[in-house]
């Protein structure tokens, strides 16, 4: 093997039997090590690269040991999947735990502990959940054995058949909860292309999508048209407003800037003695109650001095959902939103903003 010129270095010639020798015991794991960290077939881990990984296999032999499944013409597959997950965390650099998804959550919070609070995340540093991990071992498993000339079927190794082509599986569970993906919008118009959120994330548009709605372009829900009976008053009411047996508008985001609720709506608020207020003057505060109280709260009104909507949009949407959970959240109330041109772009799904 001849390695070329470099710079001041010169060419260098290396015989295979050397290169052999020199690898060792590693020659057993070095085709799984290969795949598994980036291959056309199977994907590659964020810049995590080869060397590194390789490495640290060749300091760990229990690891080694477990990698040899990758090998094995029979094996099972949650023994591969197993493999691929202690591959990933030692990659990753875990440190007493076993535990793929809690170790995933923990990178996150040390990672956004270093960023600005206004900064973009990319989601892609953090370790893969152990749902993707999975899929992702399977594929380097079929990769290797095809190497080793074994036929395995695709699709039972991480691929999944669209019309005559074959396409890598993800993930068997979804990206996230339904409430947070509800979340996601885009700002596209007639096409939804890759570089908008929705469809970067593998989801259809919404009504919260800026300006298709949902409607507007080809990233859509198939649409089923049913009679609807109208109603001569119609009302928007939640399941808490059911419970209560009040028919008035409840749903809604009512939003003013000097931080003093309207007249009306002191009205709708002094109508009701068993609703439950929320008072918080910053995101903390809201995730301490959310975390102590979230499943006591009954009909819940919330007021937050927000201090800058476009700010902190992204969170309040987010503690939002939470206390949707269980879809006990009426009124919302913020004040010092300050400077906002067009209050319709900073939709809250199932909210009237007023």
């Amino acid at each position: 093997m001849v390695v070329p010129k470099k710079g001041n270095q010169q060419e260098k010639v290396y015989t295979i039997s050397d290169i052999q020798r020199g690898i060792g015991d590693m020659k057993d794991v070095l085709l799984a090590i290969y795949a598994f960290t980036g291959y056309d077939t199977v994907s590659a881990i964020y810049k995590k690269g080869k060397i590194t990984p390789y490495k640290k296999v060749q300091a760990d032999n229990v690891l080694r040991t477990k990698l040899l499944v990758f090998n094995d013409p029979k094996a099972d597959p949650n023994a591969v999947a197993d493999a691929g997950k202690h591959f990933l965390l030692t990659m990753f650099g875990a440190k007493n735990t076993e535990n793929l998804d809690s170790f995933r959550y923990q990178c996150y919070l040390q990672s956004i502990a270093k960023q600005p609070m206004h900064s973009l995340f990319k989601l892609a540093v953090l370790p893969p959940t152990l749902a993707a991990s999975r899929q992702h071992a399977f594929r380097t498993y079929h990769q290797v054995q095809q190497w080793l000339n074994e036929n395995k079927n695709p699709l039972e190794w991480g691929w999944k058949k669209i019309g005559e082509h074959l396409t890598p599986i993800t993930t068997a569970r979804p990206a996230a909860p339904q409430e947070l993906l509800s979340l996601i919008v885009c700002a596209c118009k007639v096409e939804c292309v890759r570089n908008f959120e929705c469809r970067k994330s593998g989801l259809n548009c919404s009504s919260m999508c800026g300006n298709c709605l949902g409607l507007g372009c080809n990233n859509r829900d198939t649409i089923i048209e049913e009679d609807i009976e109208e109603e001569e008053d119609p009302v928007i009411i939640c399941a808490a407003c059911t419970q209560l047996e009040v028919k008035v508008i409840t749903c809604l985001l009512m939003v003013t800037k000097a931080g003093r609720l309207p007249y009306a709506a002191l009205t709708i608020l002094e109508d009701y003695n068993n609703i439950t207020t929320i008072s918080c003057s910053n995101f903390d505060e809201l995730n301490n109650v959310l975390f102590e109280r979230g499943d006591k709260l009954n009909f819940t009104k919330l007021h937050y001095n927000i201090r800058s909507l476009q700010a902190h949009y992204d969170e309040l949407c987010i503690n939002i959902a939470v206390l949707n959970k269980n879809k006990n959240t009426g009124i919302v109330v913020l004040s010092e939103i300050w400077n906002i041109s067009n209050i319709n772009s900073y939709k809250i799904n199932g909210f009237q903003i007023y």
